[in-house]
C-alpha cells in the first residue's frame, strides 16, 4: 500500500508511454484514491496504471529517508527524515501545543519555517506585509488564537504553492504563510 511520501516509479500508464518510467514523490491521494504527485499533471490509478515504490520519502522535502524515520505529526503524512524533523517538525510541534502567544511562525514555499516576534507588543501592518511579502489577506480557515495570513496577490504574483502549509493546515495556499497568535495583533 503506498503513503504519502513515498517514491514511485512509473512502469505503464495507460494512453501516456511519455511517462514510462518517471519518478516522482506522492504528495496527495484523492477521494478515489488516484495519486498525485512531483513526476508531472496526471495522476497515477491504482490498478489500471503500473507503479512500484522505489523508496519511503520525506513527506515535508521529498527526499529520500534510510532507517525507519520519523513521526512527521502535526503535519500530515507517513514519515519524514531526521533533518525535517529537526528543523520543522519539532518546532512545530512545540509552537503548537506550547501555547505559544508571544512570537509568529512563517511556513515558506521551500519548506522551511521561521519564527518571528513583533518589534512593540504588536506586530504592524509593515511587519506583517514583510513577513507574506506583499499585500495580507487572513485566510478564512480557522486554528484556534490564531489566523492565517498570505499575501493577497500571490497568485497573480505567480508565487509558488506553498507545500508545507498545505501539509500542516491542510489549506491550499501559496506564498510564505504566518500563522501568528490573535493576542500579538492589534
Amino acid at each position: 500500500m503506498v503513503k504519502i511520501g513515498d517514491r514511485i516509479r512509473i512502469v505503464n500508464m495507460k494512453g501516456e508511454e511519455h511517462y514510462k518510467g518517471l519518478e516522482g514523490v506522492i504528495e496527495f491521494i484523492d477521494g478515489i484514491n488516484q495519486l498525485h504527485g512531483t513526476w508531472g499533471g496526471l495522476a497515477v490509478i491504482p490498478g489500471e496504471d503500473e507503479f512500484e515504490i522505489i523508496q519511503k520519502a520525506c513527506v515535508v522535502c521529498g527526499a529520500g529517508i534510510e532507517g525507519h524515520g520519523n513521526n512527521p505529526s502535526p503535519i500530515n503524512g507517513d514519515t519524514c527524515c531526521d533533518d525535517c524533523n529537526m528543523n520543522v517538525v519539532i518546532p512545530l510541534r512545540v509552537f503548537w501545543n506550547d501555547n505559544n502567544q508571544h512570537q509568529a511562525l512563517i511556513m515558506y514555499e521551500n519548506n522551511s519555517i521561521q519564527f518571528i516576534k513583533p518589534e512593540d507588543k504588536f506586530f504592524t501592518l509593515e511587519q506583517l506585509q514583510q513577513a507574506v511579502k506583499g499585500y495580507i489577506e487572513v485566510h478564512p480557515h480557522k486554528v484556534p488564537n490564531h489566523l492565517i495570513l498570505v499575501n493577497e496577490e500571490g497568485l497573480m504574483k505567480n508565487m509558488k504553492p506553498n507545500r508545507l502549509a498545505s501539509l500542516a493546515l491542510g489549506i491550499k495556499v501559496v506564498g510564505p504563510t504566518l500563522i501568528c497568535p490573535t493576542k500579538l495583533m492589534e
